[in-house]
């Protein structure tokens, strides 16, 4: 297992300075200076491990303190305040358990996440998948706990938590994450299922976790769950899940499978059309009837020509791709609607007590429309089935621009129709909740709704055309793409924990979807043609 030990640090180091020198030849005025010959020059490789492995470092604590400062302790602290030191605890272990135990349990699973690293280690290196997936288990896990227990005392001592609580809480979320590795490999092992792509699944529990993760302190009442999660019997009993996971993990003898199923896509030596239908047959895959099919608008069509004609076609013959998402989002708030309507009438005496108010409602909303929105689904199905052939040619990436606004405004169609359901929906409950339908908050709550559906139908685009994540090898491989599109996903909860006034928020939520998509038209048209090309 040392053996194992030394390759996987050795090809992360590898692979982290590659990375570094490629990144590096993009920034200006620098990418001069960096030349391909550093890849091949041993004597700078070996300096610049030092610098590398400092940065891997404190990148993984400066996570880890961004995660417990913004998403932890911020919200109970900022949404509590006033409070006494003990209930702003039992909010931040509150928050704490659901998205640290429930949705990152539900999302994420080492054993199958696709990555390079097992590809390489496995096919190339040749080490064997057991002794692989061990040692990555056991040096992932020991990081985990490593990295993550001096935030959490620095941020758990704040509000007053006990030395013993804390290393207790930070023990028991990593022998938990333990054992749901090892629920994800039992689930995986009788269904074939891989729980983490499942996407509708995930990110219903990463949606509804969130919900539950700081709806307490909106309502004002406080959690008994540090009381439990921290409770003796419970400490024993998620200890004695997590050890037993490890050792049926130690002793487990088929990881090859595993393996195999978590590294094929990441084959770059596969043929390019294999690829192609392993991808149809997930998240993007197609119907069969779509081609079968004649358009329903074939007249319209006929009536186009060049990229509006190839644009049309395309949206005709992937219908399934195109609308299905789309639908089943408007299913989704229609259900929610119908639910959420029907409490109010049937238990409105009781919720009588209950002030619910725009101003409640209104930070939430961008984590809801982030969900909502149809964008990055379609912009990877474009790329799949259209763009990863077509980006060859000169002439298609030249007309980048044209293209993009095309697809901007048939997005931007749906998500204005998904967006006018949910306020549609909004309104009446908080009608029914008593606020009068002239109320200017439900002006702000409009104007809210349409500025997100503008906002997020040009971020995933624009995204798509400046940073083009997606590769031949059907990846995301591109830093600036998962650090934007992280911040965007960290305003949902500066949106939630910040509690802004209607009139306020409505505002910036419009002058920075305004501002978004002018920037966005400007940079694509300008630089499009350079950027939207085929990795």
């Amino acid at each position: 297992m040392l053996n194992s030990f030394r390759t996987l640090q050795s090809i992360k180091t590898s692979t982290a300075i590659n990375i570094f020198i490629y990144y590096l030849q993009k920034l200006p005025f620098i990418k001069r200076l960096v030349t391909d010959e550093l890849y091949a020059n041993l004597s700078a490789k070996q300096a610049l491990t030092i610098v590398v492995s400092i940065i891997r470092i404190i990148w993984n604590v400066l996570l880890r303190l961004l995660y417990i400062g913004l998403i932890v302790y911020l919200p109970a602290v900022w949404l509590g305040e006033g409070l006494p030191k003990d209930v702003l605890w039992q909010y931040f272990v509150h928050i704490f358990f659901v998205i640290s135990f429930i949705v990152s349990g539900t999302s994420s699973a080492v054993i199958l996440e696709p990555k390079r690293e097992k590809y390489v280690a496995i096919k190339l290196f040749r080490i064997h998948p057991n002794s692989y997936m061990r040692s990555s288990l056991t040096l992932r896990y020991i990081a985990f706990f490593v990295y993550l227990l001096p935030v959490l005392l620095l941020f758990g001592l704040l509000l007053k938590g006990s030395f013993i609580q804390i290393l207790l809480l930070c023990l028991s979320v990593t022998l938990w994450r333990i054992a749901v590795e090892y629920l994800h490999l039992k689930l995986y092992e009788k269904t074939n299922i891989i729980l983490i792509k499942q996407q509708a699944i995930v990110w219903l529990v990463i949606g509804l976790g969130y919900i539950a993760a700081f709806l307490p302190l909106y309502l004002h009442y406080v959690p008994t769950t540090s009381n439990l999660l921290l409770h003796p019997l419970a400490v024993i009993l998620i200890g004695l899940m997590g050890l037993a996971a490890a050792f049926q993990l130690r002793r487990y003898r088929d990881y090859r499978a595993i393996t195999d199923a978590a590294t094929r896509r990441d084959d770059p030596l596969l043929n390019l059309g294999r690829m192609i239908t392993e991808a149809q047959q997930t998240s993007v895959k197609t119907k069969e009837s779509d081609y079968a099919k004649q358009p329903a608008h074939s007249e319209q069509l006929e009536r186009k020509e060049g990229f509006d004609y190839l644009n049309a076609l395309f949206f005709a013959r992937h219908h399934s791709i195109v609308t299905s998402p789309y639908y089943k989002r408007l299913a989704i708030i229609a259900i929610a609607g119908v639910i959420i309507i029907a409490g109010l009438l049937l238990f409105q005496q009781q919720l009588a007590d209950i002030n619910i108010e725009t101003r409640i409602i209104l930070p939430f909303l961008f984590m809801v429309m982030y969900f909502l929105t149809i964008g990055e689904k379609l912009c990877k199905a474009m790329f799949y089935h259209c763009d990863i052939n077509l980006l060859r040619y000169g002439f298609y990436r030249h007309a980048a621009y044209r293209h993009f606004r095309i697809r901007f405004y048939k997005i931007l169609v749906q998500n204005t129709v998904i967006s006018v359901l949910l306020g549609l929906v909004l309104t009446i409950a908080l009608m029914l909740a008593g606020t009068n339908l002239w109320n200017e908050d439900i002006a702000y709550l409009w104007l809210s709704v349409l500025a997100l559906a503008l906002f997020f139908s040009v971020h995933h685009l624009f995204l798509y055309y400046i940073f083009q994540p997606y590769t031949t090898e059907l990846n995301i491989k591109n830093p600036f793409y998962y650090f934007i599109t992280s911040f965007v996903s960290a305003l949902s909860a500066i949106a939630i924990v910040m509690r802004p006034e209607p009139l306020g928020f409505a505002i910036f939520i419009a002058l920075l979807a305004i501002a978004y998509t002018i920037i966005a038209h400007f940079l694509v048209r300008k630089r499009g043609h350079h950027t939207f090309t085929l990795k």
